[in-house]
This record gives C-alpha cells, structure tokens and sequence, in this order.
C-alpha cells in the first residue's frame, strides 16, 4: 500500500516538472509489462514507427499496392444447421483463398464478423474457426489486419482475444494490435490502431509512409459468457454499437503527433465494422439517395458489365434502411475527430464498413475533411457462405487498388465476385465525389 502511494505520488511529481510546453498534459508510458498493447504485433512506444519488429509493409518494386477486403465471414454459422459448419467454414476458406489466386493482393484487411460468436460452445472451437479462415493468407504469406464486429463479440470471445488469436497463428503476418489502454472500450472495443504502408520496401523507418491504414473499431454485440462457482451463467449484456468517444481524443492526439513528426499527413483509408450514420443519410437522403444501387441480381447471367445499372453509384442496396452505428448520432465525436482534425488536411480515399450483407455500393457522404474535400463511403463485400445471405447476392471482395504516383489523390476500386467477375471499377477522387 505504502509503495503505491510513493509511486503515485512521484507520477505526480513527474508530471508536474515535465508538463509540454504545447500545453498538452502529460501521460506517462505505460509499463510494457502492464500495458499488453506495446509488444502485441510488435508495437513500440515510438510515435511514427508501430510494428518494429515486423516486416516493412510498401508498395512494390512497380509502386502498386493492393489491398483486399474481406467481410462478414461468420465462421462457425451453420446455416441454421449446426451440423452444416465444418461446410459453411470449408466453403468460405475455399473462397478466401480462390480470391488470393484471383488478385494476389500485397494486403489483406478483413472488415469484421469473423466469426459468428453466439454460435461457439468453447474458445477451442473459435481459435480453430480463426485458425482456418486466416490458413490461406499463412500459406500465400500475405500480411493482414482486422477491426473486428458485432458478432465477434460473444459467449467466448472478444475483440481482443481474437486479435490474441490472429498473432498466435501468425506472429509475423498479423498487423492487427491492441488500442493504448483506455481507449476504445476495453476488450470489446480494442481494434482502434494504424497502419502504415511506405513508398519502398528500403524505406527508413518512422519516415513518412505513403499511406496510413485505420482500424476504428464500432463494438457492439454481447459480453463474455462466465462461468460462476457452480454453474455456466450468462450475462448477456448488450455492447455500445458505435466508436467509443474516446476514440476521438486518441484519433486528435494520435494524428497531431504523426502530423509533427512527417511535417505532413499521409491520405488514410479508413475501416469500421459497423456503418456510420452518413451510411445513412446517402442511402435515404437527397442528394444521393436515388442514385445508388441499381442492382438486385448479382449472379453472372444478370448484368453483362459493370454499366448496365441506370445508378450514377452502382452496385446492392438490398439492405435498405441499413443498420448505422448509435441511434442518436454517437459516431460523430471521431467523424469530426477525422474531417476537421489533422487527419482531414489530407486525403481519405474512403471510409469503409461491412455489416450490411446486401449493400456493396461506394457513394460520396456528407462528410466533408478540413480541405473541402467529399469524404467517400464504401461498402465491403459479403465474403463467405457464413451469415445471413441470399443466392442473387453473390460474394466477393472489395478491392483498393492503389499506384505510387497518383495515392495523394485517388485510389481505384472495385468487387471481385466469387464467380470470377470484376465489378464497380471506380476510381475514387474529388471529382468522383462531386459527381450527381
């Protein structure tokens, strides 16, 4: 006891004698062997430099640099049928790994729903569900990341303890990492991190990258189930279903710090699992609303090309009203954190979210960043036979295809559908954004 208030007592001090002049307060480290956050995937307390003990992630020798986005798996749904999950898991593995010899991607980001978590009876059962979706990208030795959903969230899992899972089978490969401590919401919101991508494999590190990956992390669904003194209780409670607000004051800070450090900000590609409420107001507001989809039938004999929808923004609109983050806007403390903060002084070629299995378009919002720049919104693509689903869906993956010379400006993007088609070739910039 005496040894704690000592400690507490010399923080304080510290704290006091090495306030910033900028007018910030002071935070000390947190200790590594407290934290957990600072060794997951490598980190370090370095502001410009996250994962020093992973591979360098760049663009190639040709400066191309593509990124896949997986989404909505829900391995170990079976369909209704419990005896249907070793082929619904099978299945989408399978289609994992066919989309990986279709695009070979430099990057694999998967959007969320990993799993179908109210369906595990053990944490056995979700590491080797884990274990399986994530075997191809081992084998191919593609790097990846997740921001976990609603669904990962449940009886035996967490945010957390599946980001524990993905660096346990692949400790070289996983980029995805814990949120400092106290921000995102603890376990079931600790996907909240950032990834950055240099020009050349040779690049020095903490220098400027190209690129800046974000992971957000959006919570919801239910706590862990526990296991009482004699008997399996359930609490059962229902997570926050959006960004935790101080994500936001991580996001200001974090960006603020980077910004210092490179003199400018890189653009940034942004991932949640659960939509925003600008999701939203495109889909069911003027100007937009009567300009997305377009598309009911996605199999191969339905549509012959990516411009036989009338919509200026083509693509599934199925799920229609969809389902946003809150019910009374609590995503916009990181919205504004992103758009007005150091992060909107630079391009954010989209902010991307899956949940929505039926909607695959990319539209402008009415976000706007600091620049005056449109923010665009992207949907994933459902990937996988897991989850709630329809045959006239299709899946697939969404792809961001980006080139070294043009990143400052724009990104191309597209779906590749699980029956071989390339859909939705977009390239996304402000003159897209400005398009009605």
């Amino acid at each position: 006891m005496y040894a704690r208030l000592i400690c507490t007592s010399l923080l304080s001090l510290v704290a006091l004698l090495c306030r910033p002049t900028d007018g910030r307060p002071f935070q000390a480290p947190l200790p590594r062997d407290v934290s957990g956050w600072e060794t997951a995937a490598g980190s370090s307390n370095l502001v410009a430099d996250p994962y020093p003990r992973l591979p360098l992630l760049s663009f190639d020798e040709k400066g191309k640099f593509k990124l896949a986005v997986f989404s909505d798996t829900h391995m170990l749904d079976g369909q209704t049928n419990p005896a249907n999950v070793s082929n619904v898991n099978a299945a989408t593995a399978a289609e994992v790994a066919s989309y990986l010899r279709a695009e070979s991607p430099n990057y694999v980001f998967h959007n969320g729903d990993v799993v179908s978590g109210e369906a595990a009876n053990g944490t056995s059962v979700v590491e080797a569900a884990v274990k399986q979706l994530f075997t191809p990208l081992i084998k191919a030795k593609i790097p990846f990341s997740t921001t976990h959903g609603n669904h990962d969230n449940d009886n035996y899992c967490t945010h957390a303890s599946l980001g524990d899972i993905e660096r346990r089978i692949a400790p070289n490969l996983s980029y995805t990492r814990r949120a400092p401590a106290g921000v995102g919401g603890g376990d079931v919101g600790s996907d909240n991190y950032w990834v950055p991508i240099y020009s050349r494999s040779n690049a020095k590190r903490g220098s400027r990258p190209a690129l800046l990956i974000w992971s957000l992390d959006s919570r919801s669904g239910k706590t862990l189930k526990e296991q009482g003194a004699l008997q399996l209780h359930f609490r059962n409670t229902q997570i926050d279903s959006f960004v935790d607000p101080s994500v936001a004051i991580w996001l200001n800070r974090t960006s603020s710090d980077l910004q210092r450090a490179w003199g400018t900000l890189p653009p940034s590609l942004i991932f949640t699992h659960i939509p925003n409420h600008y999701f939203s107001s495109t889909q069911n507001a003027d100007p937009y609303q009567d300009k997305i989809g377009g598309i009911t039938d996605e199999r191969p004999g339905n549509f012959p090309g990516n411009d036989s929808s009338p919509k200026t923004f083509s693509g599934l609109n199925e799920d229609k009203p969809l389902a946003n983050q809150g019910d009374a806007g609590q995503d916009q403390p990181y919205l504004t954190a992103l758009s007005r903060g150091s992060t909107g002084t630079s391009r954010i070629h989209a902010l991307v979210s899956g949940h929505d299995h039926g909607n695959d378009w990319c539209a402008p919002s009415g976000l706007t960043t600091i620049k005056g720049e449109i923010v665009p919104i992207c949907f994933a693509k459902k990937t996988g036979d897991g989850g709630y689903d329809y045959d006239n869906w299709n899946h697939g993956t969404r792809i961001f295809d980006f080139d070294l010379r043009t990143v400052e400006q724009s990104v191309n993007a597209y779906i590749r559908l699980k029956t071989g088609e390339k859909r939705y070739e977009t390239r996304l910039d402000d003159t897209w954004s400005r398009k009605l």
